[in-house]
């Protein structure tokens, strides 16, 4: 049985983050705020990673550019178009240069939206498609109406969406190892150099 194509608009709300211009630009707080999520924030691995709060005083216009858990966010401009799972509870809106797609969980999860994202595949037909000579950005129609989603059962999407994240922990803790071997060889190493002095 051939698996069923849906296009996001048809499984998905996607959304522009928030644009900010002129003095709104640069209107930031040192009390309490919402963090404005920039490209920053998402790491290539596909996971958010809030390095410097950028806190903007909230007025209700914002609530609409809002994360939440089981959003996806897409980075819509540069060399990389990585997507993140929002996997808990985070203070922030989503800035620009950020498409903020929400999953309709009858037809489409989360975490299978945010697998297929990721995909070389995928990846490759957003930057393939993205528009403009300097800097790269994808249309938010693109996105909407031109991209093809395989759509399993809901079931199957819950099975390689758990062997993507197993996927990407051994990818991590491979990486890890590297790390710790590479330390561990240049310490041996000094150590057999001093021996000689």
């Amino acid at each position: 049985m051939e698996t069923k194509q849906s296009f996001l608009k048809e499984i998905a709300e996607v959304r522009i983050g928030l644009t900010l211009r002129g003095p709104d630009a640069s209107r930031q707080t040192d009390e309490e705020g919402l963090h404005l999520l920039k490209i920053g924030d998402i790491e290539e691995s596909g996971k958010i990673h809030i390095k410097s709060p950028h806190l903007m005083a909230v007025t209700s216009a914002m609530e609409r550019f809002r994360v939440t858990p089981g959003d996806i966010v897409v980075a819509n401009r540069g060399t990389r178009m990585t997507a993140a799972l929002v996997d808990h509870e985070i203070d922030a809106i989503a800035g620009g240069q950020i498409y903020i797609v929400r999953a309709n969980r009858k037809k489409v999860l989360p975490e299978y939206l945010w697998w297929f994202l990721n995909r070389p595949s995928t990846q490759k037909f957003l930057q393939y498609r993205a528009k403009g000579s300097y800097v790269k950005t994808i249309p938010v129609q693109l996105l909407r109406e031109e991209l093809a989603i395989p759509l399993p059962s809901l079931e199957t999407q819950q099975q390689i969406a758990e062997f993507a994240q197993l996927s990407l922990r051994e990818a991590q803790i491979l990486k890890q190892l590297s790390k710790l071997k590479s330390t561990y060889r240049d310490a041996l190493f000094a150590e057999m150099l001093s021996r000689e002095e």
